[in-house]
């Protein structure tokens, strides 16, 4: 769904977003909510078509889809490579540092914020959650969630299918083993791996 700048603004900074990322319980189902959904699913959809074979499409295929990415994300400072396919809740409440890679297969539900600083690898297939469900069965049946923000922080390797949980921060140039599942803070110069992730050693420096 189509949104003017103006009306994306507007949602961004709309009491509903606020109670969103106030960590309390917000409704899943708003209306705007629902909104912006559709308009991350629009542009995932145009960054995840196929690499057409001709030259001169190519060309425009790169320039479509790098501006489809940065009309998607909440910010992008500097260079960034996202292999396809990419999924996002709502694209608006990522931040995204220079030379950011991302492999094949990444999911971001950022419903909460979601910042990856600088010179960040993240492996094809990991999966980054901002956002919970209440333990209680009739909250959860009448759509409310609550939400953490999750950090990367510069110059961190992701291994892949590494899962990364609300409210978690990954420290400067820390490592996440493949096929982690991360509950916890991991402090910088670490390394990290398991289910649920425990540090394996610490990195000189």
């Amino acid at each position: 769904m189509n949104m003017t700048q103006e009306e994306l603004d507007a949602a961004i900074h709309s009491q509903v977003v606020k109670q969103m990322h106030s960590g309390g319980n917000y409704p899943a189902y708003d209306s705007l909510l629902v909104r912006l959904r559709d308009r991350s699913r629009i542009l995932c959809s145009q960054i995840n078509k196929a690499i057409p074979f001709d030259p001169t499409e190519y060309q425009f295929y790169v320039k479509e889809r790098e501006s489809n990415m940065r009309k998607l994300f909440g910010s992008v400072n500097g260079e960034i490579e996202i292999i396809s396919p990419f999924t996002c809740d709502y694209g608006v409440f990522i931040s995204l540092g220079n030379k950011v890679y991302m492999g094949a297969g990444c999911v971001i539900l950022d419903c909460g914020p979601v910042t990856i600083h600088d010179e960040v690898l993240i492996g094809p297939g990991v999966h980054i959650y901002t956002v919970n469900h209440p333990l209680d069965p009739e909250e959860r049946r009448q759509g409310w969630e609550l939400t953490k923000p999750v950090a990367i922080h510069q110059n961190a390797w992701i291994g892949g299918h590494v899962t990364i949980c609300p409210g978690v921060t990954i420290g400067k140039n820390s490592v996440v083993g493949a096929g982690s599942v991360v509950t916890k803070d991991v402090p910088p110069y670490c390394v990290y791996a398991g289910n649920p992730a425990k540090l394996i050693k610490k990195i000189e420096h």
